[in-house]
């Protein structure tokens, strides 16, 4: 550091003011994402079978089959 150089006496953020806002941001956006992913899980069969008529059945084979497919992919990235 040089003579002349200005000091900089303000004394570091700490706690919660020292996380960057873009930091911030990214957070709320997964906040909200995370939020309107479990609206949707809980309100498709709803949807399916009041509006498209689907069966009780139809429903239950379609959940069944995205957890099957769904399944393996999770198990590999477990496993690495």
């Amino acid at each position: 550091m040089k003579i002349d150089e200005p000091v900089d006496e303000r004394p570091a953020a700490t706690g919660l003011r020292a996380v960057p806002k873009s930091i911030w941001a990214l957070g709320f956006v997964s906040l909200f994402m995370d939020i309107s992913s479990e609206l949707i899980h809980s309100l498709l069969p709803v949807f399916l079978v009041s509006v498209l008529g689907a069966s009780a059945l139809t429903v239950g084979l379609l959940i069944v089959s995205a957890k099957a497919y769904a399944a393996p992919r999770v198990m590999r990235s477990l496993a690495t």
